[in-house]
């Protein structure tokens, strides 16, 4: 099961997934139980969240509708009238069978940037290969097709956090094991998620130095203090300016040289999708 960026189910032995970014009622009551499997919540607060215009507050019809839909969708191949295998509902409380079989991204990515982060620092090489792992299950923002349903923007800050901080210190152990290219992938999805990160820019164009891409330099410099100031009113910091002169000193820059950087686009490389 995926939460991270487009909500989808795969069933195992398939391709094709189920309920992608679904927006249905049914749909949204399995994500929240999923998502506080674990715990019982009672009946009457999830008639409040999901129907709190119903007519009669003891009528508990429109919720055992949306559990029996979500039963036949997610187990075609069960028995009629058969209790459904992942929602346990009575009277008293709804809650996600912990006993049922299933994987989620989200748990699955935070477990792995937990490991590498644990990784003895001293062997960079296997700690950044199990973030760069990692950082590849983070394929957008927790249910972003969710944006505005409240009980999701505290799970979705908390993972989009985790990815940041993540990307940051995959990056440094990535250079410290001199992996320069997956160091700079790792950066460049980071700022699109994130592109007010100064020090995964000023890291960034480290990692630009240190490939001998001075050009690049001072394109992503341009870039990123252009949009700092327009954005934000701030002007550049003492490092990057320092790392911008050190990439014109590699190129000999001329004014003419540096005059195509003006307008405050995103640099093409920035663009990439992950690979």
């Amino acid at each position: 099961m995926f939460f991270l960026g487009l909500f989808h189910i795969v069933r195992p032995g398939e391709i094709q997934p189920i309920a992608v970014g679904s927006g249905h009622k049914a749909w949204s009551l399995f994500k929240y139980l999923l998502f506080h499997r674990g715990t019982a919540i009672a009946t009457s607060d999830v008639m409040d969240l999901f129907w709190p215009n119903r007519i009669d507050s003891d009528d508990t019809s429109p919720l055992r509708t949306a559990i029996s839909r979500l039963k036949r969708t997610l187990e075609p191949n069960s028995q009629p009238y058969s209790r459904s295998s992942y929602i346990i509902c009575t009277r008293d409380y709804c809650a996600f069978n912990t006993a049922a079989p299933l994987w989620v991204d989200a748990e699955e990515f935070e477990k792995k940037c937990n490991i590498a982060r644990k990784t003895d620092i001293s062997n960079p090489a296997t700690s950044a290969e199990i973030y760069f792992d990692a950082l590849s299950m983070y394929r957008g923002d927790f249910l972003a097709e969710d944006v505005y349903v409240d009980w999701t923007m505290i799970p979705r800050e908390h993972y989009r956090r985790l990815f940041l901080e993540s990307s940051r210190d995959a990056a440094r152990r990535l250079l410290d094991a001199g992996d320069l290219q997956r160091a700079r992938i790792v950066l460049e999805r980071a700022l699109q998620v994130d592109r007010f990160a100064e020090e995964m820019h000023l890291t960034y164009l480290k990692v630009l130095l240190e490939l001998g891409e001075n050009a690049a330099v001072v394109e992503h410099y341009t870039y990123c203090t252009r949009l700092f100031y327009i954005e934000l009113g701030v002007l550049p910091s003492p490092e990057l300016l320092k790392a911008y002169d050190k990439a014109k000193e590699g190129l000999g820059t001329t004014s003419q040289k540096i005059s195509r950087f003006k307008a405050m686009t995103v640099p093409n490389r920035m663009k990439q999708n992950w690979t």
